[in-house]
């Protein structure tokens, strides 16, 4: 049966404590918790809750990290102890190890807490195996000879009278000795040089202070020569005036410890990546909100044909940014293996439709766009509608490209899966008669940063990423992705996906309204969003759908007008400020009765942010840029 751990925080911030457990939990451990955010509620947790280990933030108004490291060290000197923390300063660091802190995290990297939870409880428990042998050792010399058996440990005796080291046959071994007995010189000189003032720093404290004599060193064996990690515990008797104690071979787990220090660095560079694709993400993102509004807004007004060209040209330029965006953090999800499906049941003629209406808008040239449909296929299916339509539009997108005249044609077909399941195969094929791919250039083509064109050509723009993606996804979908592709006669591109069929939606079932104007107007709608300029886009968006709107700079802001004022729909940014949206969130659901429906904004565009958003407290959740089609959308779904 697996053991519930229970953990102390010490954190003052709503928002980091919730995103702390959300990780945790998310890292597959299983817990109970208790916070408290002041030195008198943490000294009192320590003894009545009794954690199995403490995770601290390093900055609290009350009492700050360190302190409660010093309170958990002299409740308890071995109970595991992570400290969380926004500093990037090395010195915090290494004071916090220093002090006996089993890790240190910092926040924007909260993503390695899971590993750093589970890391710090193996480690205690390896631990409470040491003391329990150590225990054993106190006990009789029976136990002694059994636990060496067992846990392959040796024992050693100090005399400080005769300065003679008596070794058991384990520890013999260990050392490379041939003898019981060597003068306490000749196995300080096995020690490497560089850890021998350690170890005599950790008898002295021991002896003279009381502290635990724990150490981890490297010997060069006696014989061989071989370069050992040993890991050995100590008691002293006064009494006796000996140090008995016992040594174990760790040479091994600290070479898997070092594989799997270099697996973390690597998960943790691909984190980085993620991390830092996602930040330059948000940060273009939020100023494209700006930039797409304005160009919706002024779409509204009177245009002669010269501003409706640079307005066009405008737009264009805007979607191919956030496309390029879009790819780029598929792409390192993909790369970080984050991506997950999310499959709904809908209506096969959609994919057909929607491809048509994107060929439309994409297409300028004189080309001829058909469909083939094959007979019989069933009406509704189910599968990741999303992921299945990213795959059409890189082909359709690419098809368009490289076909200078002539014709598209995408094709629908039903494939049998072998095991005779429920489940089948469609397969698409888009078809163009473009000048066709030569077959060097084919082996590339679903290659990262690949493009289908020859370099000496004219180039084409684009990331080189869209058939690298659609790679990955149709895996994911269950199918596969190829081409048939003959110079001078066009290209074939297909991609087959897993699905069944879906039943068809009841007639009690009310429709989906995912466009449209808004059912209702004049709404009072509350805009938190610290961003001046995206304060003066969006409010204007609103205004010319109907609605009344009003600013709050930040979430204390927003909270203090939700009381003294009724609202139908509020807008409120994730980052903010004073107060960010999730813990202005949160103060809502618990001070203000009645809330009206909250809709997250945030340029944090990967997989899973919606999710993770709905769980802390919004009820819906919008990726800037947002256009008006949006809140449309919002209104129509959530506003009763």
């Amino acid at each position: 049966m697996v053991k519930v751990l229970k953990i102390l925080f010490a954190e003052d911030s709503i928002s980091d404590f919730e995103l702390a457990i959300w990780e945790i939990e998310n890292g597959g451990v299983k817990f109970i918790f208790q916070r408290v955010d002041t030195e008198e509620e943490f000294r009192h947790a320590l003894h009545e809750f009794s954690p199995d280990l403490v995770i601290s933030d390093y900055s609290m108004p009350s009492f700050d990290g360190l302190k409660a490291l010093e309170i958990t060290r002299e409740s308890n000197p071995y109970l595991p102890f992570i400290m969380l923390t926004g500093s990037t300063n090395e010195e915090t660091a290494v004071e916090c190890l220093k002090r006996g802190a089993s890790d240190y995290v910092l926040k924007e990297r909260i993503k390695r807490l899971p590993f750093a939870v589970k890391e710090a409880m193996v480690k205690r428990k390896y631990q409470q195996q040491q003391e329990e042998t150590l225990l054993k050792l106190r006990d009789s010399e029976y136990q002694l000879k059994r636990a060496q058996e067992i846990a392959n440990i040796g024992s050693w005796e100090f005399d400080f009278n005769t300065g003679m080291v008596f070794a058991s046959e384990e520890a013999k071994n260990i050392y490379g000795l041939t003898d019981d007995t060597r003068p306490i010189t000749d196995i300080q000189k096995m020690v490497l040089t560089q850890y021998r003032p350690l170890l005599d720093a950790a008898m002295k404290d021991h002896i003279e202070l009381g502290k635990p004599y724990n150490v981890e060193f490297q010997i060069k064996r006696e014989g061989d020569g071989q370069i050992r990690h040993v890991h050995s515990m100590a008691e002293y008797s006064k009494e006796k005036n000996k140090l008995t104690g016992i040594v174990k071979d760790i040479t091994e787990s600290k070479t898997n410890e070092s594989l799997k220090q270099e697996i973390l660095v690597a998960r943790e560079s691909a984190r980085f990546k993620q991390d830092f694709l996602a930040q330059m993400s948000h940060e273009i993102r939020t100023p494209l909100t700006a930039i797409g509004g304005i160009i919706e807004l002024m779409e509204t007004t009177p245009l002669n044909d010269t501003q409706k060209d640079f307005m066009e040209t405008l737009k264009f330029s805007s979607e191919s940014l956030k496309g390029v965006i879009n790819e780029i953090l598929d792409y390192s999800s993909i790369e970080a293996g984050k991506i997950k499906l999310y499959p709904v049941e809908f209506p096969l003629e959609e994919i057909l439709s929607t491809s048509e209406k994107l060929f439309r808008s994409i297409c300028k040239k004189d080309l001829k766009f058909s469909i083939i449909k094959q007979n019989n296929l069933p009406e509704f299916i189910l599968a990741d509608k999303h992921r299945v339509f990213q795959v059409i539009t890189n082909l359709l997108s690419n098809a368009v490209k490289y076909t200078p005249r002539g014709s598209v044609t995408m094709e629908v077909q039903q494939e049998a899966v072998p095991s005779g399941k429920d489940d089948f195969l469609l397969k698409i094929i888009v078809s163009d008669t473009g000048p066709g791919i030569r077959p060097e250039l084919q082996e590339k083509l679903f290659k990262p940063f690949s493009q289908i064109h020859d370099t000496h050509e004219v180039k084409i723009e684009g990331t080189g990423l869209g058939l690298s993606i659609s790679r990955e996804l149709t895996t994911l979908l269950g199918g596969e992705i190829g081409l048939e592709s003959t110079p001078g006669n066009g290209s074939n591109f297909w991609f087959t996906f897993k699905t069944c069929i879906a039943p068809a939606p009841g007639k009690g079932k009310k429709a989906s309204v995912a466009s449209g104007r808004p059912i209702r107007k004049n709404l009072h709608i509350l805009l938190a969003e610290d961003k001046k300029v995206n304060q003066k886009v969006i409010s204007m968006m609103l205004a010319s759908l109907g609605h009344k709107v009003t600013l709050a700079s930040n979430g204390r802001e927003a909270l203090e007008l939700c009381k003294k004022n009724s609202f139908d729909l509020i807008l409120m940014d994730i980052q903010m400020p004073v107060m960010d949206g999730v813990t202005a969130t949160q103060r809502l659901r618990s001070e203000c009765p009645n809330l009206c429906p909250v809709v997250g904004l945030s340029a944090n565009a990967l997989q899973g942010d919606k999710e993770k958003y709905l769980k802390l407290g919004m009820d819906d959740y919008l990726t800037k840029p947002v256009k008006g089609e949006d809140f449309v959308r919002i209104i129509n779904q959530i506003v009763q």
